[in-house]
């Protein structure tokens, strides 16, 4: 830490309880370009408690503007370093965690070996700038803990579903998005196989659809699906039943034209669950999906599919899925015939919230690859499609 300002627009910062100093750093309160910005060390004294801390950094936060920044030392704090130099990502310590509850969505430790010149240890941390940029920053974090927790176990993993499963629903309902098929799963354990396997392979959202199935034999499988969903922090939903999605506790259940009306669909499910639409090639039917409360809608097929050969394929889905981005507040989804090679075909047209897959993922040799080949090609064109205000 600096012992003195640099230039006129920074100002010496310290904060004591008693005879205690609590924090101590430099304040700058920005110039031209350069964004107003806060350094310090913070040093809880003894007796200090976790809601001292997060009554500290709300206030320190509500100091900052929209895109503001914020760089704490953390050399004196053993558990958020030790958790670095493991590579637990920054926002998962306890001081990221922290510096998340107080309203910062971009995360980076500051700790670059430079032979000796590299300065303190430092978790950087940045306000959004609006509400656009804070979506974009909070998609960057759920794909790289989504990352971290398929490489890890015990405490860090729980820690990184607990995270997963409090981000806010419109980012916890993109990515990829897996539809199961009877025809794909001769056995009750090739169900639990290849769900398992895309999983791991990095997929967020599962779709339990069984148009065979008993009901006793649903609720088992259903029973042992939602715990694998569980483990990998994966939003678990069900087709066509929220009588079932109920039952088995899903985070929701999808919907298309021969389904329970919504508003029977939203009395059915309790109050944490969501639903989610089919829309095929209607934009109207999207909106009063909207309206009706429905946490997302799916639009298809936008190619030929080997699961659904009758179902018509959408003429120019290019174009209406641009007008559904720009109607809808709710992410968007598309299904139908999507494999590797029509994914990339996809994504250079429109970047879709969601991508719903069948065959592509379960009629597959390793489902495993499949979902992780998948997931990289559409988390990079999402990111690339945020990058202009991803760290503003």
């Amino acid at each position: 830490m600096r012992e003195s300002p640099r230039f006129r627009e920074e100002a010496l910062f310290e904060f004591r309880v008693g005879s205690s100093v609590v924090l101590k750093g430099l304040v700058f309160e920005g110039r031209g370009r350069y964004v107003p910005w806060m350094d310090l060390d913070f040093f809880p004294p003894e007796g200090w408690t976790p809601s001292d801390s997060d009554r500290l950094f709300r206030a320190i936060a509500a100091c900052l503007p929209p895109g503001g920044r914020l760089m704490v030392g953390y050399e004196e704090l053993p558990r958020t370093l030790h958790a670095l130099q493991r590579g637990v990502p920054p926002v998962l310590t306890p001081l990221g965690r922290l510096l998340y509850r107080a309203g910062f969505t971009w995360f980076r430790d500051w700790y670059i070996p430079e032979g000796g010149a590299e300065g303190g240890r430092k978790l950087q941390a940045h306000k959004p700038l609006n509400p656009e940029v804070c979506a974009h920053h909070l998609l960057r974090l759920k794909y790289e803990i989504r990352d971290f927790l398929l490489q890890t176990s015990g405490f860090w993993a729980t820690t990184a579903r607990a995270f997963l499963r409090a981000l806010p629903l419109n980012i916890r309902l993109q990515g990829l998005y897996a539809v199961t098929d009877d025809a794909y799963f001769p056995s009750e354990e090739a169900w639990m196989e290849k769900t398992e396997a895309v999983m791991r392979g990095g997929v967020d959202l599962f779709q339990f659809r069984t148009k065979t199935m008993d009901r006793v034999r649903r609720i088992r499988l259903g029973e042992r699906l939602r715990d694998l969903a569980d483990r990998y922090a994966v939003e678990f939903v069900v087709n066509d039943d929220p009588g079932l999605a109920r039952m088995l506790k899903a985070d929701g259940v999808h919907v298309g034209k021969e389904d329970p009306d919504w508003v029977r669909v939203r009395e059915i499910l309790p109050g944490t669950a969501y639903f989610g639409v089919s829309s095929y090639d209607d934009l109207e039917r999207a909106r009063k999906a909207q309206e009706a409360g429905a946490a997302y809608v799916a639009f298809g097929a936008v190619f030929h599919s080997l699961t659904r050969p009758d179902h018509p394929v959408l003429e120019d889905w290019g174009s209406l899925l641009c007008r559904a981005k720009d109607l809808l507040d709710i992410p968007v989804g598309v299904i139908g015939g999507i494999t590797k090679v029509r994914l990339s075909q996809l994504l250079q047209k429109v970047v879709p919230e969601m991508v719903a897959v069948v065959s592509a993922l379960f009629n597959v040799a390793d489902p495993q690859q499949a979902a992780k080949d998948m997931k990289t090609r559409l988390v990079r064109s999402q990111i690339r499609e945020a990058s202009p205000c991803s760290e503003a």
